[in-house]
């Protein structure tokens, strides 16, 4: 199945609230992931340590990571058949070869030192748990490029809630495998094997569901996209991606120069957690907007649909932050102490800008 054979008919806003809706649920179970490893930490020991090291090994994990964001669309531009699926898999997996091997240099070399010491200004602990982090963060790569393609097939026959669930599984699994570690392991280590092993878990699901799709498509209905031409799509995209995931590592260097450089970078990574778990869903309007809009009429449905989106987005915010929900948030529901909570207040009052 191809998108040239799906409906053509005027895009209803119902169409776009069917595909986006599970998008949504998928975005914000992926990212409460990251929310919830920040509430664990925060009531272990050394919480600001934890924290602190966590966000930094996520934010350069997270720069590199970027690079399997486009998948999705590359597999809605390019998948026909099953060796054009191949190939895009084979593309985004050199790409996961790369990023692999820079990050073990980073936890087994004085590389490590100089970024998250020298560059990020950490202390020396964290700088230490952090390399430890990074051990395990070298082998999301592959997990993320063939947990992405997955789910590019499934959108492909616009099958996202198969999506949402698999993403709810992983959420399941987090908490499953935050509890079963910590007996074993501690601080940003516990969080990164936690986040690794729900991957597994998500990647898993993903692949059991889209087989069947793989299996139907033909061997080879048409030319072969070669390298080349998958990456000269996909280079602006991973380009945008890592750039605004670079802002990121840009700020941590900052943050990391001020006075209580540990807290500022821990409080930073808790306020970009949840910044990325309420804006995270209207990434994929993207998505929804490449799948569905294939005449002119249809993009006058889609931008109303948008702004329905970011209006609700900013409805919420709204609810959690400026209201007393904000001090429930930070306090019970994450768990930070008086100090972690004061730093984070000023940066969530923010977001509806």
């Amino acid at each position: 199945m191809s998108l040239s054979s799906l409906p053509s008919r005027p895009l209803r806003m119902r169409d776009a609230a069917a595909f986006f809706l599970p998008l949504i649920f998928m975005a914000q179970l992926m990212m409460v992931s990251h929310t919830v490893i920040h509430a664990w930490l925060a009531r272990g020991s050394l919480p600001i340590e934890a924290l602190a090291a966590f966000s930094i090994a996520f934010a350069l994990n997270g720069l590199f990571s970027s690079a399997f964001r486009p998948l999705h669309q590359i597999a809605l531009s390019f998948v026909t058949d099953r060796a054009s699926l191949r190939r895009v898999w084979s593309f985004g997996i050199s790409l996961a070869v790369c990023n692999t091997a820079f990050i073990l240099l980073v936890a087994y070399t004085r590389l490590g030192d100089w970024i998250y010491g020298g560059m990020l200004g950490a202390g020396p602990v964290v700088v230490r748990d952090a390399r430890a982090a990074s051990v395990l963060f070298a082998f999301i790569f592959p997990l993320q490029c063939t947990r992405n393609v997955a789910a590019g097939m499934l959108m492909v026959h616009r099958h996202t809630t198969l999506i949402s669930v698999g993403t709810f599984i992983r959420l399941l699994s987090l908490f499953a495998l935050l509890a079963a570690l910590s007996g074993r392991l501690h601080g940003a280590s516990l969080g990164s094997a936690s986040l690794v092993g729900c991957i597994l878990v998500e990647m898993s699901f993903m692949l059991i569901f889209a087989v069947p799709f793989y299996r139907r498509l033909p061997s080879a209905a048409g030319p072969l996209p070669g390298y080349g031409e998958i990456w000269r799509f996909s280079w602006p995209l991973i380009a945008n991606a890592m750039l605004e995931n670079g802002l990121v590592v840009l700020i941590n260097v900052f943050v990391g120069r001020l006075d209580h450089p540990d807290r500022n970078l821990a409080a930073f990574g808790v306020a970009r957690g949840l910044l990325m778990l309420m804006m995270s869903p209207l990434r994929n309007l993207a998505q929804t907007a490449q799948a569905l809009t294939h005449r002119r009429e249809d993009l006058g449905s889609m931008l109303r649909f948008t702004w329905i989106a970011i209006g609700g987005f900013m409805a919420l915010i709204l609810v959690l932050f400026y209201t007393p929900l904000r001090d429930v948030v930070l306090g019970r529901v994450m768990g930070l102490a008086p100090a972690l909570q004061r730093e984070v207040t000023a940066a969530v009052l923010l977001f509806v800008i």
